[in-house]
């Protein structure tokens, strides 16, 4: 017998019983596999449902458990003794789980034995709607007693032990489309990238020729051409001419890049090279490291190779696009940095793909020139680059191509494994088994390859299966189902396995309920497999229909690229122990759906206080009242999530995957998250003198350091900001907040078990609530809640639905989860969401479900988007035989151009500040409202739909919405927020003026701290000794002090420039001259001094930091706060601890994230 015989209890039935069936399975796309099968005769005797424990219709799942089960199910997990986190997951998931509910059975009916071979055989999909054990089922019923499984009905089957004795395991990989393909994309195009135009980016002959024969590293070349390309290089192409006629100096660019790139300057002869700084050495260490997992020509860069964690693609080549004077574009090359990884990058390495910004300008100005321009090949030092399509409107990527450019292709640079576009799209969007796609669309799932992304585990090919969605009650099945009819839409199963080889592959301190990532052609969400709950099998997944985005070609469906599970974030527990922010779109969408103003504007002051006072929380007398001053620490910590902010910079590009992004989503647009964005600024966080860059962080760095608000101005100033901080981000941005354990964020899944009813939700959070009113600690939630999705631009974007407690689901923990019954995906109800992804946020504040009504779904006008919108039609198929009849040149140009398309402003933004506009003027509920609410949602997805917008149309709302109303309706809440907001901050302002003492009329000003005016009131006083054992010392004081002049002569030009440092009032020119200008002034005070007779370096620092205070407060802070920081700890009680800044980062983040990095 096959591996799919199996024992249970109608073992014991006779052969009169069973018919077998012989079938041939596929196991991949070449292999299949004669399987023998089981199924009840027509004509035997009903089965009792007691028997097989089927579920009749009126019968609970609970009522009607084995004892085990029912013992089990009457056991709370508060009595369950846990030794660590891992038991609890352990017994959490042991608890029994009900079989998913498969939906109605389907008729009797006959079938032969070509009938059932063929459902195996030629679906590739397993027609299942929650689970893959239903295909089984559904056949074994078809050969069965109607009466046998009719009873059943919908009811849960049941529990996993029982469902595992009586189903096989189904078909185990999906059943690629061995047809024919629609067209062959090289007969149309020919070799793309061959008859393409032209655009040098930098290429000479005798320096390339240089390269290739010594072999100079990939990075350093890049490091010496943009040396040359710079408007004052320190090195010429003659320079590196005569290098070469020297063999022996020559030599000295061969190596590694770390030996190399860093040293550029001492080896060409230009002077003494820096010693390259930490993150120098990470960068081009990473990039050898990627090298030589190239050269081992196993796919190292993709990860997971025996056992270890790392990956290749962490590097990114920038390049900038300028338009000069002249009108021609030039192509900068920029410094490459260590940052985010993408699957592309990781297969194709660091140098095989170019990041290309291009200024917002130039997208909103001229989109067909630059459509035309980079429609071209581009050439850089003998290496041939083409443009993919793009994910970004700001951005595109150069794909390297296997064309060479007046060179030899080399295999030390890995150069025999570089691929055509052609190939490339073969193996990752092939177009020609794709062709049925808008083209549009096809375009658009390039984006899966571009996510921010980390592989962390890699399935096995018969354990990746594929299943089918679950469709809303009445759905014709004959009918293709819109999208609010996929109950399951981009949500898919993992089993136990998987999900905790991925919480060990990173590190998380828990196992997650729900991942998102990227497989193969798949995105979307992953939930726990309802009864695969064994940690001792192997990882699986199970991937829904509506996941599949991409058709692969049949010998690429299985290879390990797209085996492996890219990980973009995973189920993270909600943060209980603060206030919940709700943003002006959520408090607009409650306003029109009944919550009073009143309440609301409570709720902000409320919020606005709980938030300010503990600003005022400091003794005024009293300059070593430390105990203040740690709370103060705490409440400025807390506004500006400082500890999170750090430990994102010592994350870097993992933040995501570690769940250290925690930001407000209001736009879909914005949550494809940050995945484009290449984070060189964020791991920066201080500036040149060693402060912080954000305005929290910095007041935070002071009050660690010592320094009082009472006693320095310039901490007094900085923390008044923080206060005005958040008046501003009330009184303009109209945010406010919930009390603690009253609102929360997180994924959207959907029912494993089908328990659950239309409008009823689920949600455990794995850290407990506690009840604002009676103090008692909560994990499941229960009764009306609100629930939303941004962005939120109509009054029926937030639903009241109910959360309701079911035991079954239990351990399913920080996912909300919805039902998967009812006419339409509850999300689908909220702007259009769905479950690949999707974040909701719930409230349960009982001031806003009192008067708070739903509202039926807001539609579009009718002929909404015939009126507003041109639709291209054409699919793949059909823009291919448009080429057909171009020539090759053509043909290749026309591709290019097309798949630039990309390349425009979206309109997003400017469309969300005509619906704000329209609302201030109409009414949230008013047509022209409602349309611009429409409009914004319909360009989000736009690129992918094929609409773009007609001629005029956006002349036309420009003109109607987009200045702000003169004259504002009464009614208008933001107006009564702001209103209230303002008189908070005004009595904030004065409450903090009487404290600081600044209030009085008679007040004189700050004092000048003593122990920062000490080091140079000392070095005076020393220098009028005239102490013979230190003759030079009055010379070289003299010396510092000219320095620290000259420097602070040039920061005096920042008074002419307008600068608030809540950045609401700052033009961004105004902020990048003033910034500039303290550069510039940094620059001149940081000449070392080489100054023995004064001290060590860092006493002569103390010096001249202790003058520059002197003269002027700011300044000294702004060109030497880590200096001032350090003389006042030092000065303080008990003194000062030191630590490097990477140090006091690290103490920030969490046990995970540090193991994670430890990896990295």
């Amino acid at each position: 017998m096959s591996e799919f015989d199996y024992d249970n209890d109608l073992d014991g039935c006779g052969p009169e019983f069973w018919e077998e069936y012989e079938v041939e399975v596929e196991k991949s796309p070449r292999k299949k596999t004669p399987e023998r099968y089981r199924v009840a005769r027509t004509d035997t005797p009903t089965i009792d449902p007691s028997h097989d424990r089927i579920l009749r219709n009126d019968e609970s799942p609970t009522k009607l458990a084995t004892p085990r089960t029912e013992v089990a199910l009457s056991q709370p997990m508060e009595g369950i003794e846990l030794s660590s986190e891992e038991e609890e997951d352990e017994a959490t998931f042991k608890r029994p789980i009900p079989a998913p509910d498969f939906g109605p059975v389907k008729p009797r009916g006959s079938h032969s034995d070509l009938e059932v071979g063929n459902a195996l055989r030629k679906s590739g999909t397993v027609s299942s709607l929650d689970s893959v054990d239903s295909f089984f089922f559904e056949n074994l019923s078809r050969k069965t007693s109607a009466t046998s499984l009719s009873s059943a009905g919908n009811s849960p089957r049941k529990r996993a032990a029982d469902i595992q004795a009586v189903s096989p395991s189904p078909s185990k990989s999906r059943k690629l489309d061995e047809a024919e393909p629609a067209f062959i994309p090289k007969s149309i195009l020919g070799e793309h990238g061959t008859s393409l135009q032209e655009h040098v980016i930098f290429h000479d002959d005798d320096l390339q020729q240089l390269f290739d024969s010594v072999g100079v590293p990939l990075g350093t070349q890049w490091e010496i051409v943009r040396e040359l390309l710079t408007s004052r290089p320190r090195w010429t192409i003659q320079d590196l001419k005569q290098l070469a006629q020297d063999r022996t100096k020559r030599t000295t660019l061969h190596g590694s890049n770390l030996d190399t790139a860093p040293h550029l300057r001492q080896l060409l002869g230009k002077g003494k090279s820096k010693r390259p700084n930490k993150k120098a050495v990470e960068l081009w260490s990473e990039l050898d490291r990627e090298q030589k997992a190239l050269l081992e020509r196993r796919g190292g860069g993709l990860g997971l190779l025996d056992g270890d964690k790392w990956h290749g693609g962490q590097v990114t080549f920038h390049l900038r696009l300028r338009k000069l004077d002249s009108g021609d574009y030039k192509i900068v090359l920029e410094k490459p940095t260590k940052g985010r990884s993408y699957r592309f990058l990781r297969i194709l390495g660091s140098t095989g793909l170019l990041h290309l910004s291009i200024p917002n300008q130039l997208v909103r100005d001229e989109p067909a020139q630059l459509r035309a321009f980079l429609s071209q090949r581009f050439i850089l030092n003998g290496r041939v680059y083409v443009a993919l399509p793009v994910k970004d409107a700001t951005a595109v990527y150069l794909f390297q191509t296997d064309i060479n450019w007046l060179r030899e292709p080399l295999p030390y640079f890995g150069d025999d494994q570089r691929m055509s576009l052609l190939e490339f799209m073969r193996r990752h969007n092939p177009i020609e088994y794709n062709a049925d796609q808008a083209f549009a669309k096809y375009l658009s799932r390039y984006g899966l390859g571009f996510s921010t992304s980390k592989p962390v585990l890699e399935f096995k090919p018969e354990n990746i299966m594929y299943i089918s969605d679950r469709f809303a009650d009445g759905h014709d099945p004959n009918q293709k189902a819109s999208s609010e009819q996929i109950m399951t839409d981009g949500c898919g199963f993992l089993n136990r396995a998987a999900a905790l080889a991925i919480k060990e592959a990173v590190g998380y301190d828990k196992m997650p309920t729900m991942v998102q990532g990227r497989i193969g052609g798949a995105k979307g969400t992953w939930l726990l497999h309802p009864t695969d709950v064994d940690v001792g099998n192997e990882p699986k997944i199970w991937i829904r229909e509506s996941q599949c985005k991409i058709k692969y070609h049949p010998d690429e469906g299985e290879t390990r690229e797209h085996r492996i599970f890219d990980l973009l974030k995973v189920s993270h527990p909600p943060q209980t122990d603060s206030r919940f922010e709700l943003s002006e779109q959520s408090v607009l969408c409650l306003s029109a759906d009944g919550v009073p103003t009143e309440t609301i504007v409570k709720l902000l002051v409320d919020g606005l206080t709980e938030s300010v006072a503990p600003l005022l929380q400091w003794n005024k007398d009293d300059e070593s009242g430390l105990g203040d001053m740690v709370q103060l620490w705490r409440a400025v910590d807390k506004l500006g999530s400082v500890v999170n902010s750090r430990a994102q910079r010592v994350a870097g590009s993992q933040s995501r995957v570690l769940g250290l992004r925690d930001r407000e989503v209001e736009s879909p647009e914005n949550e494809e998250e940050d995945e484009m964005e290449v984070d060189g600024e964020s791991r920066a966080g201080l500036d040149e003198a060693g402060g912080a860059l954000g305005l929290h962080e910095r007041v935070v760095q002071l009050l660690q350091a010592g320094f009082h608000p009472r006693h320095c101005a310039y901490l007094n100033d900085k923390l008044k900001f923080v206060g005005k901080m958040e008046i501003n981000s009330a009184s303009e941005k109209h945010r406010i907040s919930l009390p603690e354990s009253t609102g929360a964020s997180s994924f959207a899944g959907t029912d494993p078990t089908g328990l659950l009813k239309p409008r009823q939700v689920y949600f455990e959070s794995s850290k407990p609530f506690r009840d604002p009113k009676t103090q008692v600690q909560f994990t499941v939630l229960t009764g009306p809640v609100l629930i939303g999705r941004y962005p939120i631009r109509t009054s029926s974007d937030m639903q009241l639905v109910t959360a309701v407690d079911i035991p079954q689901l239990h351990g399913f923990t920080d996912v909300m989860l919805a039902s998967i019954h009812g006419e339409r995906s509850l999300l689908s109800d909220l702007s259009g969401g769905d479950y690949d992804g999707d974040t909701v946020i719930m409230c349960w504040a009982a001031e806003l479900l009192e008067k708070f009504e739903n509202k039926p779904l807001v539609q579009p006008p009718p002929n909404f988007v015939e009126q507003y919108f041109e639709k291209d039609v054409k699919t793949g198929k059909s823009f291919f035989d448009e080429l057909a009849s171009l020539s090759p040149e053509e043909a290749q140009k026309r591709y290019q151009e097309e798949s630039l398309m990309g390349i425009h402003d979206t309109m997003v933004g400017l469309y969300s500040t005509f619906h704000d506009n329209a609302v201030l003027q109409f009414g949230y509920d008013h047509p022209n409202a409602i349309l611009m609410a429409h409009m914004g949602n319909t360009l989000l997805d736009a690129a992918k739909s094929g609409l773009r917008l007609r001629p005029g149309v956006f002349e036309k709302h420009r003109a109607q919405f987009g200045g702000k109303p003169k004259e504002v309706r009464k009614d208008e809440i933001c107006s009564q927020m702001s209103a209230a907001a303002k008189a908070k901050g005004d009595q904030f302002l004065l409450e903090f003026e009487k404290l600081s003492g600044t209030h009085n009329t008679a007040y004189a000003g700050f004092k000048r701290d003593k122990a920062l005016l000490e080091p140079y009131q000392v070095a005076k006083r020393q220098a009028e000794t005239n102490d013979p054992e230190l003759p030079l010392f009055p010379m070289y004081l003299k010396k510092a002090i000219a320095q620290v002049d000259a420097a602070y002569e040039h920061y005096k030009k920042t008074a002419s420039v307008k600068s608030d440092p809540c950045g609401e009032e700052d033009k961004a020119g105004q902020k990048k001259l003033r910034t500039a200008i303290v550069s510039a002034a940094y620059s001149i005070y940081s000449q070392p001094l080489n100054c023995r007779s004064l001290g060590d370096e860092k006493a002569q620092e103390r010096i001249k930091a202790s003058y520059a205070y002197s003269k002027s407060e700011w300044f000294a802070f702004e060109i030497a706060f880590a200096t001032l920081c350090g003389i006042k700890a030092d000065s303080m009680p008990g003194g000062s601890i030191s630590i490097m800044s990477a140090f006091d980062e690290a103490k920030t983040i969490s046990g995970a994230a540090a193991r994670a990095l430890q990896e990295d």
